[in-house]
């Protein structure tokens, strides 16, 4: 760290350091002295515990692809990796975000967005899946203070409406059937007529 150093605005010093093997830098001003060198030790404090608003420099593509290499080095499956490889492609958009300014409404505009290009809700659901993980992995170190993933909505699956076939239309589908051999096996006689007369509903 720099002595602290008066400028016409206040008071200005660099805090350094080196976090997870790469070297840090930051510019601090304040008004008085003794503001900011309370900033500096704050800054050096966070970045010795790894927390919070130094997660916020770190680019969610990045991040992504340090902890799929993690998940393949703890001996996930192939089949496990090429999902996450796969979700990391549809998370895209948002790999130049940092993480801490990650917000679940950022989140949720993607999930619309996924689906209006033409992918399942099944597929957004897997790729909220392994983005929660990651995130929460974030988390879990210290990186972001929670998981917004967990705080952006679903989408679920429409659930089609089923019709139920008319009288007529069942007694269709077993004439047809008919003329397929074993298609009408306990179908035949009475129990043809039966279903032809029974209101089904």
């Amino acid at each position: 760290m720099s002595a602290p150093r008066r400028t016409d605005a206040g008071w200005e010093i660099w805090v350094t350091a080196t976090i997870d093997g790469k070297p840090r830098r930051k510019h601090l001003r304040a008004r008085t002295r003794a503001a900011v060198l309370q900033a500096a030790d704050e800054t050096r404090s966070r970045w010795r515990s790894g927390v919070l608003a130094e997660g916020g420099e770190v680019l969610l593509g990045a991040w992504l692809e340090s902890w799929v290499q993690e998940r393949r080095v703890a001996g996930v499956r192939p089949s496990t990796l090429s999902g996450y490889r796969t979700d990391r492609k549809h998370l895209g958009p948002l790999a130049d975000v940092q993480l801490q300014k990650l917000t679940p409404e950022r989140i949720s505009r993607l999930w619309a967005d996924l689906l209006t290009a033409g992918l399942s809700a099944g597929s957004v659901r897997h790729v909220r899946r392994t983005l929660s993980a990651a995130l929460a992995t974030a988390a879990d170190r210290g990186r972001i203070a929670r998981n917004p993933a967990r705080l952006a909505p679903c989408p679920r699956d429409a659930t089609p409406e089923v019709t139920p076939l008319s009288a007529d239309e069942i007694a269709a589908v077993l004439t047809a059937a008919g003329a397929v051999r074993n298609g009408t096996d306990g179908w035949s006689g009475s129990r043809w007529a039966y279903a032809r007369a029974r209101p089904w509903v």
